[in-house]
């Protein structure tokens, strides 16, 4: 579920996930509570909780950016959350006859020319 914080729609959507990557998330947030590293509540890859370098009980937006600018300067090229986004939409309408509005509804647009200004054609 991706909550109205933070989105910029002000709308919460349902985001489905394959059952393999399910159970891959619920064995890594069951052996993190076995070693005791995160609670039932916390955020699950929360660098804070393993990296005593960062500060807080949450990972924080400024954490986040941090490591984009970190990763930018060492592969001397910008890299973005939102570069990603549009990465993963180009790479799922680049098949024959891709579902846009499968793409619209996991991206969460309201509008469907957002959506289609975020897949790059293949040239």
């Amino acid at each position: 579920m991706l909550s109205v914080k933070g989105s910029k729609t002000k709308r919460e959507w349902n985001i489905p996930i394959v059952p393999q990557l399910e159970k891959e998330i619920i064995s890594y947030k069951e052996h993190a509570q076995q070693i005791r590293v995160i609670e039932n509540t916390d955020q699950m890859f929360n660098i804070t909780k393993y990296n005593n370098r960062y500060a807080g009980n949450t990972m924080s937006e400024e954490q986040v950016s941090g490591f984009f600018k970190r990763l930018s300067k060492h592969m001397s090229t910008p890299v973005t959350p939102h570069r990603f986004r549009h990465t993963l939409a180009t790479k799922m309408a680049s098949g024959y006859n891709p579902d846009i509005k499968s793409i619209q509804y996991l991206f969460g647009h309201t509008n469907i020319s957002t959506t289609l200004g975020y897949i790059e054609p293949d040239i």
